[in-house]
C-alpha cells in the first residue's frame, strides 16, 4: 500500500503515483485490514485477561501448603505464564500500532481522493471557461450578422415590394402607379402572416407540455430517495458499528 501511494522514504522500494491508485481497491483493503486488526485486538485482550487470571490463580495455589507438592511437579509454570503474558502484551501493542498505521493510510487515501476530485473539478472549470469563451465569440458573430441583416432588411423588403408587377412604373401622369389588383397582395400576405403567428403560438405550449411529460417520466424511473429520518438513522447505525469495531 505504501509503495502504491508513494508514501515512504526508502530509495530501494518502488514508489507509485498516488493519484493513479485505484481508490476503491485501496479503501476496501484498508477497511478489511482495520476490521481484522479489531478482531485480533479483542482476541489478544481476552488472551491477556486469561493469562493474568492464570497467573493470579497460580500464585494462590502456590501459597497453599497442601498443593506445593503438585506445583513442584510442574516446573517453571509461573515463568511460562509470564513469558506468554509478555508475548501477548507485545502482540497487542504491535496490533495497536498497525491499527493506527491503517487509520493513517485511510486518511492519506481520502486526502488523495479529495485532491483527485479537485483536479477533476479544475479541469471541468477550465473546459467550462473555454466553452463560455467560444459561446461569447459565437454570440458576437451572431450579433454582427443580426445588425447587418437589420441594416439591409428594409431596403431588401422595399426593393422586393416595388418589383411586384402590381406597380406600373411606366404609367403616365394621369394613370395610377398602383394597379387595381394590388389588394391581392394584402389579401394573401396578411392571412399567411396571421397563420404563421398562430402556428407559433400553438407550437410553444405543445412543446412545453411534451418536455414536461418527458421530465416527469424520467423522474419516475429514477430510484426513490430515502427520507431524511431514514438517512439519519442509517448514518447513526454506521457510526455505532464503526465505534464498536474500533473498541474491539
Amino acid at each position: 500500500m505504501e509503495e502504491k501511494l508513494g508514501q515512504h522514504t526508502y530509495d530501494d522500494r518502488p514508489s507509485g503515483d498516488p493519484l493513479d491508485t485505484d481508490f476503491v481497491w485501496a479503501t476496501t483493503q484498508l477497511n478489511s485490514n482495520s476490521f481484522s486488526l479489531g478482531v485480533n485486538e479483542s482476541r489478544l485482550d481476552a488472551l491477556v485477561f486469561a493469562l493474568q487470571k492464570m497467573q493470579e490463580y497460580n500464585s494462590k495455589i502456590v501459597s497453599l501448603s497442601e498443593h506445593r507438592d503438585v506445583i513442584q511437579g510442574i516446573p517453571d509454570l509461573d515463568n511460562m505464564i509470564e513469558h506468554l503474558l509478555n508475548y501477548a502484551s507485545n502482540l497487542r501493542f504491535r496490533n495497536s500500532s498497525e491499527q493506527k498505521r491503517t487509520q493513517a493510510h485511510l486518511a492519506v487515501v481520502f486526502n488523495f481522493m479529495a485532491q483527485k476530485d479537485n483536479l477533476v473539478n479544475i479541469s471541468l472549470a477550465n473546459d467550462s471557461r473555454r466553452i463560455a469563451a467560444a459561446s461569447k465569440r459565437d454570440s458576437t458573430a451572431m450579433k454582427t450578422i443580426a445588425v447587418v441583416t437589420m441594416f439591409f432588411l428594409p431596403g431588401t423588403y422595399i426593393a422586393a415590394l416595388f418589383a411586384v408587377p402590381v406597380f406600373n412604373w411606366d404609367a403616365g401622369p394621369d394613370v395610377s402607379v398602383v394597379t387595381y389588383r394590388f389588394w391581392y397582395y394584402w389579401a394573401t400576405t396578411l392571412p399567411l402572416t396571421a397563420l404563421v403567428l398562430l402556428i407559433w403560438a400553438f407550437w410553444e405550449p405543445v412543446t412545453r407540455f411534451v418536455w414536461t411529460v418527458y421530465d416527469r417520466s424520467v423522474v419516475r424511473k429514477r430510484p426513490a430517495l430515502l427520507p431524511k429520518e431514514q438517512l439519519d438513522q442509517q448514518s447513526v447505525e454506521s457510526k455505532q458499528r464503526l465505534d464498536e469495531s474500533q473498541q474491539r
